[in-house]
């Protein structure tokens, strides 16, 4: 069994680079893509949970890695809270 929050706290602890090229930092309206991409994964596995249904969230993973290897885009995404969801 995959152990979640080691996948974010490894992520983070590597500034989400893993030996792999990385795509460089999404800019401007690119950050709305990311936010919104973010919520619907997570809503998803919100109302799996409540219905008590599997979810896969290997797939957020390589979106916290790209966060966490950019100092700016928790700042740059987190004005997208008060806009959307």
């Amino acid at each position: 069994m995959v152990r979640y929050v080691d996948l974010i706290t490894d992520s983070v602890q590597s500034g989400g680079n893993d030996g792999a090229a990385q795509a460089p930092a999404a800019k401007g309206p690119h950050d709305r893509d990311i936010y919104l991409a973010l919520w619907k994964q997570l809503q998803s596995i919100k109302v799996s949970i409540l219905e008590r249904k599997d979810f896969d969230i290997l797939p957020l993973k390589d979106r916290v890695r790209s966060i966490a290897g950019d100092p700016g885009a928790v700042d740059r995404l987190y004005h997208y809270t008060t806009r959307y969801g």
